[in-house]
């Protein structure tokens, strides 16, 4: 205050803020300005210009790194006001999450409320940062010094995420969680694990699949007093999904036609089993979520659920005959996002989809998440919005397959296309089609046969005996109806 500078060192800091940790520790509660203020010292010490900001292995923490996540569970086990404790701690270890994103502003998704949160809360410190350490490596050797390139915080960053999932999924009470919600922390926190989804720095579709769709659920008790926290919440889950199958974002929009000229991505995605995994618990916790009126909070998100689920029911129709590739990763995407479109279609969940080895049936389709003990009874909502997607994916992938027969002629298709017809005829067969699926066909349960006819009878020139028997059990089914 009086002009004079003071110089400390970073063991001084380290033990700084130990000794601030122990000296709060001593105290049976702390208030919630004691645990602002403790936060704050923690942000600040993080970055002072004496800490070393490396380990000497990559992998681990500094000291103060790991003081300053140690503060963050002394405010979540000693807050007076718990719900607002781990609220409290919850942002800041979201901040600390997608720190690396904000030292690295350029790689990805730095619009996010999350990221200009951590931005301003530590735009003093990365300012510094600027200077201190040049982004261009002059040297291919780290150097543990201020002089050296810019510090990643990945370690850092990997360390919060398992703090901020461990908060998460100990939140005990409707009270804790309707905090967390209106807050803004529950989505903070998806948006924070779904960047590390695109921009991987560290493994975290194991923490997404285990914490956000099972607490999902449990909010639905939370909709009346905080639906529009909630409806943030369910966008953000939408949008980590759409991230981590790599959807480009104007293929959300209403409208948008996902041709299979126009479902390609750039981006580099996540492994396919990855991929289903994280499909299987979103959607599986979303269609439990659901109740026999579409919930409102729920309603924007569900609309891009669809167009997700659409858009990797193309993947496998891509022209792989004049590629010359076997998409069979793509193949295992298609099938788990078509197994879902057929449940959520069907009039009952554990009746859709129980095709053979070959197709995706209840057993293999999200079996980790909607098991024989969840609510079998499908809304006539959800239907809705399902068939007509269903319908214009199978339509797609029938009438790729035969214009792709007729390509190479005599020549054989990639097992794996046959694979994914039979999947659709099977599955077509055997569906039995919500009555109010389809509001421009015939109210039965083959409604959605009817509606792909003529693709259908396109199939019958196809040289293939296993698929000529599945279209006849098509067509066998809708055969009173036209006839009559």
């Amino acid at each position: 205050d009086n002009n004079k500078t003071v110089v400390v060192t970073h063991d001084a800091l380290c033990l700084y803020l130990r000794q601030s940790s122990t000296i709060a520790n001593a105290h049976k509660w702390l208030t919630e300005a004691d645990a602002h203020a403790l936060l704050h010292v923690a942000r600040l010490v993080l970055m002072h210009v004496e800490v070393v900001q490396y380990a000497a292995d990559d992998c681990k923490m500094t000291n103060v790194q790991e003081q300053v996540l140690a503060v963050a569970r002394l405010v979540v086990a000693r807050g007076v006001d718990s719900a607002t404790a781990m609220a409290m701690a919850a942002e800041n270890l979201a901040m600390l999450v997608v720190l690396p994103y904000v030292v690295y502003a350029s790689r990805v998704l730095d619009t996010t409320d999350v990221v200009q949160m951590t931005s301003q809360a530590f735009a003093p410190m990365t300012k510094r940062l600027d200077v201190l350490y040049p982004l261009s490596n002059e040297s291919t050797e780290r150097k543990h010094s201020r002089r050296a390139v810019r510090p990643s915080f990945f370690a850092l960053s990997a360390g919060a995420l398992d703090c901020l999932g461990e908060v998460l999924s100990s939140l005990p009470s409707d009270d804790h969680r309707a905090q967390i919600l209106r807050s803004g922390v529950w989505k903070h926190a998806i948006v924070a694990m779904g960047m590390h989804m695109v921009a991987p720095l560290a493994p975290v579709s194991d923490w997404f699949v285990r914490v956000v769709p099972p607490k999902m659920i449990q909010l639905r008790s939370l909709a009346q007093p905080t639906c529009g926290a909630l409806k943030d919440a369910w966008n953000a889950v939408g949008s980590v999904l759409a991230l981590a199958m790599c959807i480009p974002p104007n293929m959300l929009d209403e409208g948008y036609d996902c041709s299979r000229e126009r479902c390609k991505s750039d981006t580099q995605g996540l492994a396919a089993d990855v991929q289903i995994r994280i499909v299987d618990a979103v959607v599986g916790a979303s269609v439990e979520y659901v109740g026999v009126e579409q919930p409102v909070e729920i309603a924007e998100y569900w609309t891009v659920l669809v167009r997700i689920l659409e858009w990797g029911a193309v993947v496998a129709a891509e022209p792989v005959v004049v590629l010359g590739t076997d998409s069979t990763n793509a193949q295992e995407l298609t099938m788990a996002c078509f197994g879902w479109l057929f449940r959520m279609t069907s009039v009952c969940l554990d009746n859709a989809s129980s095709g053979s080895a070959d197709s995706v049936g209840a057993d293999s389709v999200g079996a980790d998440s909607v098991g024989a003990d969840s609510v079998s009874a499908v809304p006539a909502w959800v239907s809705a919005a399902a068939a007509p997607a269903l319908v214009r994916r199978s339509a797609m992938a029938l009438d790729a397959f035969v214009n792709d027969s007729r390509l190479v002629g005599l020549s054989p298709l990639p097992q794996s296309r046959i694979v994914l017809v039979r999947l659709v005829l099977e599955n077509l067969a055997q569906l039995q089609c919500h009555p109010q699926a389809l509001t421009n066909s015939t109210q039965s349960p083959a409604s959605h046969i009817r509606a792909l006819y003529p693709n259908l009878v396109a199939l019958i020139s196809v040289n293939n005996s296993s698929i000529l028997r599945l279209v006849q059990q098509c067509l066998l089914r809708v055969s009173a109806e036209i006839l009559g």
